[in-house]
């Protein structure tokens, strides 16, 4: 394929979730595609589109976060109504979310109730909510945000850019799935979905 004497010229194309790159050789005959490399993905990196990030907190060290709510898999409901279909992720019933975050990979899941806890501690969970503790602006970007905030669904539409519901993985001694929300007045406790139809949103975590 080379020959001596010659020079070549590498052209890079990362993919769009930074998990594949394609170089090209210039030849005489043209260019040559064949090659495909794989670099490992990294925190940071968006993953299906979706930006991500690695808290240094204690108990967050290891665990890379979507900063998105999710658009994935099968989802009861995949608007908030009168709005955009999918524009601050789908809605999820109790028992899908977890398919859900398993559509960016394997290695994807649901935060549990610890996952949780340990980010709602880093953050700052009294007076002020998120960034009251000296959390850098990609946190407060991340979570605290009108533009992200979808609300969600519990015997009713609710909360529409005012609170993020967001699930948990953990469930109940009675089979009811647990949640985690923030509202303007900070973290609310973990709590389950006692009536068994509610439908939130879902960030995801995996392991570093």
């Amino acid at each position: 394929m080379f020959e001596a004497g010659r020079q070549y010229t590498f052209l890079l194309t990362f993919g769009l979730d930074g998990e594949e790159i394609a170089f090209s050789i210039p030849t005489v005959n043209g260019f040559n595609t064949d090659a495909m490399v794989y670099a490992p993905w990294m925190c940071g990196h968006p993953i299906k589109g979706y930006t991500t990030a690695r808290y240094s907190n204690a108990g967050l060290e290891d665990l890379c976060w979507t900063t998105q709510n999710i658009a994935e898999g099968t989802a009861t409901e995949t608007t908030y109504p009168d709005q955009t279909a999918g524009e601050r992720g789908y809605y999820y019933a109790e028992g899908e979310a977890a398919a859900a975050c398993q559509e960016l990979g394997p290695e994807w899941s649901v935060p549990d109730n610890s996952n949780w806890s340990a980010l709602i501690s880093a953050f700052g969970a009294l007076a002020g909510g998120i960034g009251t503790s000296g959390t850098t602006p990609v946190l407060q970007s991340a979570w605290n945000n009108s533009a992200t905030l979808g609300g969600g669904y519990s015997k009713g539409w609710d909360f529409w850019g005012t609170q993020g519901i967001w699930w948990s993985s953990d469930i109940n001694l009675v089979v009811n799935q647990y949640f985690v929300n923030w509202r303007s007045s900070g973290w609310e406790p973990i709590v389950d979905c006692g009536f068994g139809m509610c439908h939130y949103t879902v960030r995801c975590v995996r392991k570093q």
